[in-house]
């Protein structure tokens, strides 16, 4: 990741491994058995998704498997119900495609599983997100074992609040999800009001490539979520690591607060720009 000259200079960039899209891996010992869930809500004419799945044994070569048949709601904080029926695709949880979220509400997931378990999120509010100003393609020489054009956006940090960011990237219509390809960061107070611009080297690009840039809010406790995940795949990933321990999201069982499900439940403001290499 290239920071230009720029006050994002004194920011912290950070690599995450979650996307709406993303299915987290999140495996643990061979006795115990988690609920992994995949979920966002966007004021975009994208519907709000949700994945359920279940961890496999560490031990196991086997797929983490879906859950069917679970009642998967989202309520907001003035009581109004989002149903998500499940789709074709097994364990998978879409609303209609009218559904929106909506800046400033906060909303809340619940699950109900086959065998009767009730989980539910916190709260997450649907922040703003601060409207991309541009994209610019720009062709580089010095970047290590590639010559290519790569990408900026540039945007302003609104004043006053301090702001927490994600972005996602699609390469000719592709959506970049590995988990070096996925961003996010807060900045601080002194960054309020300042011009931003951020290159993404991790994307080589060629003419006639077309690249979309997508920015999304998150709150705090999102961004926070993701930086653990950051730091934990970081400490890991040799061939004698221990399996990753968990990293505790937002969605606990009604019941047993102790009874935690892995991954996160998203609410974001997103806005995109395209650009093609010319």
């Amino acid at each position: 990741m290239r920071k230009k000259d720029s006050l994002l200079v004194r920011c912290l960039l950070i690599i995450s491994l979650f996307s709406c899209e993303t299915e987290i891996d999140l495996e643990l010992n061979d006795n115990i058995s988690k609920l992994v869930v995949v979920g966002e809500i966007t004021d975009q004419n994208t519907p709000p998704r949700v994945t359920l799945s279940q961890t496999a044994a560490y031990s196991s070569n086997q797929p983490t498997p879906k859950i069917s048949g679970a009642v998967v709601k989202i309520i907001d904080d003035f009581g109004e119900i989002i149903s998500l029926p499940e789709s074709r695709e097994k364990g998978i949880y879409i609303a209609d495609d009218s559904i929106q979220g909506k800046i400033g509400r906060s909303y809340i997931l619940q699950i109900e599983l086959p065998s009767g378990k009730i989980y539910t999120s916190f709260p997450e509010k649907l922040n703003p997100v601060a409207p991309i100003d541009s994209l610019a393609a720009e062709f580089l020489t010095d970047v290590p074992e590639e010559d290519a054009w790569f990408v900026t956006v540039y945007f302003n940090d609104p004043p006053v609040s301090i702001d927490y960011y994600r972005w996602k990237i699609f390469i000719n219509g592709t959506f970049m999800d590995r988990a070096e390809d996925l961003y996010s960061t807060g900045f601080e107070s002194v960054l309020n009001g300042e011009p931003i611009d951020l290159s993404f080297l991790e994307f080589p690009l060629e003419e006639g490539d077309q690249a979309t840039v997508q920015q999304l809010s998150l709150t705090e406790e999102a961004q926070q979520f993701l930086f653990e995940v950051e730091v934990q795949t970081k400490a890991t990933g040799g061939p004698f690591d221990a399996p990753v321990a968990p990293i505790i999201g937002n969605i606990r069982n009604k019941d047993d607060p102790n009874d935690f499900a892995l991954g996160y439940f998203f609410a974001s403001s997103v806005t995109s720009e395209s650009i093609t290499i010319k």
